[in-house]
C-alpha cells in the first residue's frame, strides 16, 4: 500500500484536474429525448475466461433511467469481478446507459468513453449523445455509456466529501506560487487526498486499473450480445481502447480512437505535448476573438496573449471572489479557459467569462 500511496500522491492533483476538464466538454449540452428502448440480446459466452463464465452469462434487465434523463434512456447494472485473476474475490457494479438505435434494428452496440481517466461515460451519453457520437451512428447502433469501475454510478472510489473536495480543488495556497511553502502546501493537500481515498476506498483501489477496465469492456461486449467490440474513445479513452485491442485483438470490431494518447511516452511527456496543443488552441481562439464584437482584447494575437498572461498574473496575486463566495485564482481560471478550448461552440462563453474577469467580476 505504501507504493500505491506514493504513486497516488504524485498524480492526485493531475488526475483530479484531468477529470474536471474531461467533464467540462459535455456539461453544458442539454439532454435529449428518445423513444422506448430495444429489447436485450442474448449474451455471447464464447471465449469467457475460465472461472468467469457466470459473469459472461448475465442477462441484462433494462429499465427506464432515473433522474434528469428518466424515460429517455434505458439503464442497467452489470456485475463484474473485483479481481480479474480471481473470480471469488468479490464483485463491482458497472452502471450502464443505452440509447437505442433510432433507425430500425441496431447493427450492434457501440461502447463509448470520454476520457479522464475518471470521466463518466454514463453522463456522456445521457447529456450529449448527439454531440459526442453523431446522428449517423445513433441511427444504426445502440450507443452505450458506462461508468468504469471506480467512477460515478459504478462501484466508485470515494475520497473527500463535497466541502472538502471544493477546498482541495479551489482553495488558494497562502504562499507565493513556486515558493517552498507553496510546494509544501500542495504536497500536503495531495497527501490528504490520498489518505482519504485509502480510508474510504482502500479495498477497491488496487483493482481500479486500465487493464481491469478493458476486461470489464469485454464483459460488457458479451452481455450486450456482441461478438466483437465496437468502440469510440476520446483522450484517455483511446488508451483504454488500445489496451482492449492488445488484450482481445480477435474481438475488435470497429474501433475509433479520437485524440489518441501514445502509450509509449511518459505522463510528463503527454502533459507537455498537451500543453503545446492547448497553447495552439488558445491562439486560435484569440485570433477569432479579435475579429468579433465584444472581444476584451485588442491588437495582434501576441498582444492578446500578453494581456491574458497579465490577467492570470493579476488573479494569481489578487484572486477574485465569485458569487458563491469561493475565490477564483489563476489555477481555476486556467482550468476554465482550457475547458472552453475543447470546442469552438464554447468560445463565446469564454469571451464572456474573460470579459467579466478583466472587469473584476468572477
Amino acid at each position: 500500500m505504501n507504493r500505491l500511496r506514493r504513486a497516488l500522491t504524485v498524480v492526485a492533483g493531475l488526475a483530479v484536474a484531468a477529470t474536471v476538464l474531461s467533464g467540462c466538454l459535455y456539461a453544458a449540452i442539454p439532454p435529449e429525448t428518445v423513444s422506448s428502448p430495444a429489447p436485450s440480446r442474448e449474451p455471447v459466452t464464447d471465449g469467457a475466461p475460465a472461472g468467469f463464465e457466470d459473469f459472461y452469462a448475465q442477462r441484462l434487465d433494462w429499465t427506464a433511467c432515473t433522474g434528469s434523463d428518466a424515460g429517455s434512456y434505458d439503464c442497467t447494472t452489470v456485475t463484474a469481478p473485483l479481481d480479474w485473476s480471481d473470480p471469488d474475490a468479490g464483485t463491482v457494479d458497472l452502471a450502464v446507459i443505452r440509447r437505442a438505435a433510432t433507425d430500425g434494428e441496431a447493427i450492434g452496440s457501440l461502447l463509448t468513453n470520454p476520457g479522464g481517466p475518471g470521466a463518466s461515460g454514463y453522463d456522456l451519453i445521457a447529456d450529449s449523445a448527439s454531440f459526442a457520437v453523431g446522428t449517423a451512428l445513433l441511427d444504426g447502433y445502440d450507443v452505450i455509456g458506462f461508468d468504469p469501475r471506480g467512477v460515478g454510478r459504478s462501484t466508485a472510489v470515494t475520497c473527500l466529501d463535497g466541502d472538502a473536495m471544493d477546498a482541495y480543488l479551489y482553495d488558494i495556497p497562502a504562499d507565493p506560487r513556486g515558493s517552498d511553502g507553496w510546494r509544501a502546501e500542495l504536497t500536503a493537500r495531495n497527501e490528504e487526498f490520498v489518505s482519504a481515498c485509502e480510508a474510504n476506498s482502500g479495498g477497491i483501489l488496487p483493482y481500479v486499473t486500465t487493464d481491469n477496465a478493458a476486461r470489464d469492456m469485454d464483459l460488457l461486449r458479451a452481455v450486450l450480445g456482441d461478438a466483437k467490440l465496437n468502440y469510440l474513445g476520446y483522450s484517455y479513452g483511446t488508451f483504454l481502447g488500445a489496451t482492449y485491442a492488445k488484450l482481445f485483438p480477435e474481438r475488435v470490431g470497429r474501433l475509433v480512437l479520437d485524440g489518441a494518447i501514445d502509450p509509449s511516452v511518459s505522463g510528463l511527456d503527454v502533459g507537455t505535448t498537451q500543453a503545446v496543443g492547448f497553447e495552439s488552441a488558445l491562439r486560435a481562439y484569440m485570433a477569432d476573438c479579435l475579429t468579433t464584437n465584444g472581444c476584451p482584447f485588442t491588437g495582434s494575437v501576441d498582444d492578446g496573449m500578453a494581456d491574458l498572461a497579465t490577467l492570470l498574473a493579476s488573479v494569481d496575486a489578487s484572486p477574485l471572489k465569485a458569487s458563491d463566495g469561493r475565490m477564483l485564482g489563476a489555477d481555476s481560471l486556467m482550468t476554465a479557459i482550457i475547458a472552453a478550448l475543447y470546442s469552438q461552440d464554447s468560445w463565446n462563453y469564454l469571451t464572456t467569462a474573460l470579459s467579466n474577469a478583466l472587469s473584476g467580476d468572477a
